[in-house]
């Protein structure tokens, strides 16, 4: 894997800041993380994680995320000024200002809960066995994995699919795939991708 330039890497530090809003739905893969590439892998997919936007505030994107140990609020920057990082952002085409504020007030209540690191290895046991043609549920529900954040956060409010899905019953491939096979409903409002 080659590292980027100087110059790229500044290229990538400098490209406008898109307009998100709460509520949008987003994707990230870090190509020079093992354990994203992990991750990805394992799914088969072009993401290893998802956040929920929850709003600006001076200037900065947050966004309700997953990290290493619990549910938290960060920025969307650190992706953006990180050049190895595969970046696609959907936002619902439907809900107002009012819905998408509460969509990001729904995801920001699980701040502080534990990663759902059980969870992750009952979802991987699911995609091995949906190989194999086995169905399975989510039977781990020990903290929460990322794409939980998303869909606790538009759960139950009207939104096509999503807000039928039990939340912590899905992986970051089948979230992203159920957001790119309905774009009436969800729209690409920002992608990039990764050096």
């Amino acid at each position: 894997m080659r590292n980027p330039s100087y110059r790229e890497t500044k290229a990538y530090q400098h490209s406008p800041i898109p307009s998100l809003m709460a509520g949008d739905i987003g994707f990230v893969f870090h190509t020079g993380n093992p354990i994203s590439r992990l991750i990805a892998w394992f799914m088969k997919s072009r993401f290893s994680h998802s956040f929920l936007v929850y709003g600006t505030l001076r200037d900065q994107t947050l966004v309700v995320e997953t990290s290493d140990f619990e549910v938290v609020i960060s920025t969307f920057d650190r992706y953006l000024a990180d050049p190895r990082c595969r970046i696609e952002v959907y936002r619902p085409t439907t809900p107002g200002k009012p819905q998408r504020d509460l969509a990001a007030r729904h995801a920001s209540e699980l701040l502080g809960t534990t990663y759902g690191y059980l969870q992750l290895l009952s979802l991987g046991l699911r995609r091995i066995l949906r190989r194999l043609g086995v169905r399975i549920p989510n039977f781990i529900r020990q903290g929460v994995v990322c794409t939980a954040v998303p869909l606790y956060g538009w759960h139950g409010l009207g939104l096509p699919v999503l807000s039928q899905i039990d939340p912590e019953s899905i992986d970051t491939e089948e979230l992203h795939h159920i957001l790119t096979q309905m774009p009436a409903s969800y729209s690409l409002v920002y992608q990039r991708e990764a050096l």
